[in-house]
């Protein structure tokens, strides 16, 4: 009887257990940022602007969407189904290619928001002509703009690993079950004979 090797990730750690981690902290962010982001637009008395509800719009279906593709990565863990995998595969794919887009909108909104941030910041303080404050407030938005980048880059690379990730176990999964179809097809020729 034939086997296959378990792939793993990270040195040790099996793609199946993998999988099954990708598909539950998917559930739980999706689900979360998609009732975050309907509860922030409904919530909020701010006046947006397009550019803002769009990009909101399209990450709150985002999210949304991978809660359940997710779904369907979770149960084709579950369940060993090649085929519910390859499909998680390819729908996570395309949530990390519009999530790169919708990402990529909301930091232009950001960078073309900065000097009204910056402005609401001074406004907001204490003591607006002060250098300092308008320093600070300058210095701060830059610093966000920066941290905001950097949290982007590194969740998409996150995505783009778990894909990778995922699409291991699919062929770990192509492979037992070419394995299993060899045994299979020299048993019964074993029992012919």
């Amino acid at each position: 009887m034939s086997y296959v090797t378990s792939r793993t990730f990270c040195c040790c750690i099996p793609v199946r257990v993998g999988v099954f981690i990708i598909a539950i902290l998917g559930l739980l962010i999706g689900g979360a940022g998609s009732v975050y982001g309907i509860i922030r637009i409904k919530g909020s008395s701010e006046d947006w602007s397009s550019v803002d509800k769009i990009a909101s719009g399209i990450l709150i279906g985002i999210y949304a969407l991978y809660f359940f593709i997710s779904a369907l990565g979770l149960w084709g863990a579950i369940a060993k189904r090649r085929g519910l995998i390859k499909a998680f595969f390819v729908m996570l794919a395309i949530h990390v290619v519009l999530n790169i887009v919708a990402g990529s909108l909301a930091l232009y909104s950001y960078y073309k928001n900065a000097q009204v941030n910056i402005d609401k910041c001074i406004s907001d303080s204490n003591n607006a002509d002060s250098d300092l404050i308008k320093s600070t407030c300058k210095h701060g938005i830059q610093i966000f703009n920066g941290c905001m980048v950097g949290l982007y880059i590194f969740i998409w690379l996150l995505q783009i690993y778990g894909c990778a990730i995922v699409n291991d176990y699919a062929k770990q999964l192509e492979e037992e079950e070419y394995v299993k179809a060899k045994d299979s097809q020299f048993n019964q020729s074993m029992s012919r004979a």
